[in-house]
């Protein structure tokens, strides 16, 4: 997913942020809630919204952002 963000970035095809936020939310789903690493792995999925969001401007990763980070810290 690193890869693909990096290339997002240097190039701003959204089709490869969208699917590094895609795989992010397979990978989340190993960890159930509760387990002890999901809280960190919220955490990646929160940084590609941003990103998208600092380059496309869509309120809605904004929103996903928040509700992450709010999973992350247990609200």
């Amino acid at each position: 997913a690193e890869s693909l963000l990096s290339e997002f970035q240097q190039g701003g095809v959204t089709s490869y942020i969208d699917e590094a936020i895609h795989l992010d939310r397979t990978a989340l789903e190993l960890w159930p809630p509760g387990h002890p690493e999901r809280s960190v792995s919220l955490a990646i999925p929160a940084i590609h919204h941003s990103d998208r969001y600092d380059q496309l401007g869509a309120t809605c990763d904004l929103e996903e952002v928040i509700v992450l980070s709010r999973e992350g810290l247990g609200h």
